[in-house]
């Protein structure tokens, strides 16, 4: 007989009178869940919108400080592109800046050159409202002349002399909306989406082509009130109960769409609170329920046994369990979770042996790191101490001076190596892709490896297709790919080897291979090639160096710019081959690129203020400079530096960043600040290079970001150019 039908026999007298009220109790806790459910996600909804109209508010402040500009006032709309053209730099989800006269007239077009510019057409609505109403107006999502991809229209109307002279308009792109969207961190499997005032999608989480209506459930709630709790169905048809808000900032509607299997949880709920009540008097129960225990003692027994051998029990059946059927159920469940505990603790010791060797590699990647640090300063101190050594003849000291330089260089690499790893685990690289050359790239890269592959007397050859093939990649970090894994090709090939280039347009795709018949791979690397800190253990790879990242640094690379990269070997002396995959862009006519700009072209002598709280790095720099035929002049410290620009006003300052008291990004603002110092050319020279780095300085007002160590001749080849450049616009003091 059942467990299950003896007790119903003894407990069906007492659970009957209470299943009445068991079940009308649950449906009030249904109806309770559903309003509470109601409340909370409307809430939710508003907090969404919330978020929203902070972005909003927060590009309207920035366009209507730009729109306070002194040059606007003045009417010097030259300076007032240039201070337009540094906004929108600084706003990564702004498309361009516009200004337009009241008659619609477009004076200026920040993403084409000063005097060049295309009409800011869509959206005329807001730019009326805008003129009409004299406040600043949100735009629905519409496309364009200048800015052809779906945008949102930020205007701000610009008052002169008591009256509006001008509109200036930001295009935005919705998938920054889209960002807030995201992070609200909405549960799976429901919607967030944000529509404009003629019910068109901004932004919608999960995501579909912005500009797409709304569903007709949803369109027809948020036409009858602005705010409230409507049933209807998804665009992909699920059935669902939406909380939606209306921005008074905006006039957009936020909803957020949850399915109606979620909300109805709440009468699972309640029916789980009517098996309690059950329960309860399945208690009162007990008593009778005794006189079964003598039948189920001894499996029961049994099984209590078997579990304090849980881990290792067998999978055979517990003796007398298989009298009573759910006691045999289990019995089987009890096996099946100690089969599986034996599988846990198995994939647990798994895993601590991948973290032993993951940190026995950190370790070897540690010792490689501090081993090629310590390489470089035993020739710098050597090439120091001949240097100051009275002795030296001059074939010496320009041999120790090289040494200096290459060792500099060396340095610097694997401090750069080692950051764009950090930025690529951490998902901050940022590619500046443009339309590219293959044999630009590749010629850049050749130039880059052929001190290595001279080194190691290697043959090179390189064959590329006989068409021109380009690409949308950015060229520097392409060119690094090819030079790493050339560089990898010469380190692991003996002395007088032989390497192979060969490109291959396949369809839409370059296949971009490099070979050589060195040491080859072994098969137990082949799948850890590309893993950070994994390097073979060639004597010749040791005896080069290296820190084990060129490759893992590479695949990073490649797959940011939307390519796969592969590995091959025969094995051990066989050779090796990389074969790099990347899309191809349709061809068309490549523009011209512009003349550059010869730094030798202005020889004239510069008045320079060099600011660093290090006086090695201020006083070596000065030397350099002075050396070059500049008048310099220095200064310890942020606060310093902006007494000496008050008093000397310079032409150009270079300007360290992190020091004490006053840091490089006020020092920069102080200086801008005193008469005259908004013609001062301005050049961070820090060690800080990371992308935020570059922003944060270009919106304290630097012209320009230099990452420590700076080779001299470009640093003054930049004062030259850029000196030139601010001299045409400013005139020469």
């Amino acid at each position: 007989m059942k467990l299950r039908t003896g007790l119903f026999v003894l407990v069906a007298g007492a659970i009957t009178p209470l299943l009445a009220a068991l079940l009308m109790a649950g449906a009030v806790l249904i109806q309770h869940e559903r309003e509470a459910v109601a409340r909370e996600a409307l809430g939710r909804a508003r907090s969404a919108m919330s978020a929203v109209d902070a972005e909003l508010r927060g590009s309207l402040t920035t366009l209507q400080a730009l729109a306070s500009s002194k040059h606007l006032a003045g009417g010097d709309l030259r300076e007032f592109y240039e201070e337009a053209r540094r906004v929108m730099a600084s706003q990564p989800a702004w498309l361009n800046i516009g200004l337009t006269t009241v008659a619609g007239v477009q004076m200026i077009d920040a993403a084409l050159p000063y005097g060049q510019h295309k009409p800011l057409s869509g959206d005329e609505a807001s730019f009326q409202q805008a003129v009409r109403t004299g406040r600043p107006a949100i735009g629905n999502v519409t496309g364009g002349t200048a800015v052809p991809a779906p945008s949102i229209r930020i205007r701000v109307p610009v008052f002169q002399q008591g009256r509006i002279r001008y509109v200036l308009s930001a295009p935005i792109m919705p998938s920054r909306l889209a960002e807030v969207l995201r992070a609200q961190q909405i549960p799976s499997g429901w919607v967030i989406a944000l529509a404009d005032r003629e019910r068109n999608f901004v932004a919608r989480i999960p995501d579909v082509p912005v500009g797409s209506p709304v569903s007709e459930s949803f369109r027809a709630a948020i036409d009858r009130e602005p705010e409230g709790w409507s049933a209807g169905h998804t665009l992909e048809g699920v059935a669902t109960y939406t909380p939606y808000v209306t921005s008074a900032l905006s006039g957009w509607v936020l909803g957020i769409a949850i399915p109606r299997s979620v909300v109805d949880a709440g009468a699972r709920k309640a029916t789980l609170v009517a098996g309690a009540g059950i329960l309860i008097a399945l208690g009162v129960a007990i008593g009778l329920a005794f006189l079964f225990g003598k039948r189920i003692a001894a499996p029961i027994a049994a099984l209590a046994a078997a579990g304090g051998r849980f881990e290792s029990s067998s999978d055979a059946p517990t003796p007398g369990a298989e009298r009573i059927d759910e006691i045999a159920r289990l019995d089987r469940a009890l096996h099946e979770a100690a089969r599986t505990a034996r599988e846990r603790q198995e994939r647990l010791q798994e895993q601590a042996t991948q973290m032993q060797e993951a940190d026995r590699r950190k370790d070897e990647f540690l010792a490689m790191l501090a081993h090629e640090l310590r390489n470089p300063l035993a020739p710098l101190r050597n090439a120091a101490w001949i240097l100051r050594d009275p002795r030296t003849s001059e074939a010496e000291a320009k041999w120790s001076r090289e040494v200096i330089e290459r060792q500099v260089r060396h340095m610097a690499r694997l401090l750069d190596d080692l950051l764009d790893m950090s930025r690529i685990s951490r998902g901050r690289l940022e590619l500046r892709k443009e339309r590219c050359a293959l044999a630009s790239v590749v010629d850049s890269a050749r130039e880059t490896s052929q001190p290595a592959i001279e080194e190691g007397g290697h043959e090179l050859t390189v064959e590329l297709p006989a068409e021109p093939v380009h690409l949308e990649a950015d060229p520097v970090r392409l060119s690094q790919v090819v030079s790493n894994l050339l560089n990898n090709a010469a380190r692991y090939t003996p002395a007088g080897g032989h390497i192979r280039l060969r490109a291959e347009r396949r369809g839409r795709e370059l296949t971009l291979t490099v070979s050589d018949d060195g040491v080859g791979i072994p098969g137990h690397m082949l799948p850890h090639v590309f893993d950070m800190f994994s390097q073979g253990d060639s004597g010749i790879a040791r005896s080069s160096g290296g820190l084990g990242i060129g490759l893992a640094l590479t695949r990073g690379l490649v797959e940011a710019h939307g390519g796969t990269i592969a590995a091959r070997s025969q094995g051990s002396g066989k050779g090796s081959e990389f074969i790099v995959r990347l899309p191809i862009v349709t061809e068309a006519a490549t523009p011209a690129p512009a003349p550059p700009v010869e730094a030798g072209k202005d020889a004239r002598m510069y008045r320079i203020l060099v600011v660093d709280d290090v006086e090695e790095n201020v006083v070596s720099l000065a030397a350099v400079l002075r050396g070059m035929g500049h008048d310099v002049h220095t200064a310890g410290g942020g606060e310093e530096a902006v007494v000496a620009a008050a008093r000397l006003l310079p032409e150009v300052v270079l300007l360290d960043i992190q020091m004490p008291h006053i840091n490089g990004y006020d020092a920069c603002r102080h200086i801008r600040g005193i008469p005259g110092g908004e013609s001062i050319l301005i050049v961070a020279v820090t060690g800080r290079g990371q992308e935020k780095d570059r922003v944060d300085s270009a919106r304290a007002g630097f012209d320009h970001h230099l990452v420590k160590p700076v080779d001299p001749e470009e640093l003054n080849a930049l004062i030259r150019r850029l000196g030139a450049k601010r001299g045409r616009m400013t005139g020469d003091r």
